[in-house]
């Protein structure tokens, strides 16, 4: 045999690609052209989105762990399967889906998360006291915090103006 003929294949994606080929002898006779297929050829990966299975706790912000799904679309082979997952402490992951030929692809999912809770480090006035420690006016004492997650967003102020008290909290 000094050599047979036929194509390679890589695309374009369909579910009938079909092939002619031949073989030459070392005398210079040729086969009749044989036929193959069809084939079915895809190598483009699927779509994917993803989707959260509910919304924010709070404001945008999630403060308990949420599930997330995928879905897919494959205009040629179709899907085979896809997988989701569940965001807590990290708040990001990946959705991913395969088609029937194989190909994968991935969506990433992410959400604001924070589970901690924000801390008190101050607690202070809004001024000196009236007279050798004492206050004999309305007081303002203010709380101050600090979050790593989401930040603060509000801490409390409250006035104090009585009933008279020698206690010192």
């Amino acid at each position: 045999m000094a050599s047979c003929s036929g194509p390679s294949y890589g695309g374009p994606d369909t579910a009938g690609a079909s092939f002619t080929g031949t073989c030459t002898d070392q005398a210079g006779n040729t086969s009749a052209p044989a036929s193959f297929g069809p084939i079915k050829y895809d190598a483009t990966p699927p779509s994917v989105s993803a989707s959260l299975s509910r919304g924010p706790d709070f404001g945008d912000w999630y403060k308990h762990p949420v599930d997330f799904g995928a879905s897919g679309s494959d205009n040629l082979s179709g899907i085979a399967s896809c997988s989701g997952g569940t965001l807590g402490g990290g708040g990001s992951g990946t959705a991913s889906c395969t088609d029937n030929a194989g190909n994968s692809a991935s969506a990433g999912v992410g959400v604001k998360y924070d589970a901690g809770a924000p801390s008190i480090d101050s607690i202070t006035f809004d001024r000196p006291p009236d007279s050798n420690g004492w206050y004999n006016h309305p007081v303002q004492v203010v709380f101050h915090g600090s979050d790593g997650g989401s930040g603060i967003s509000s801490c409390t102020a409250t006035t104090y103006g009585g009933p008279d008290t020698s206690n010192d909290r």
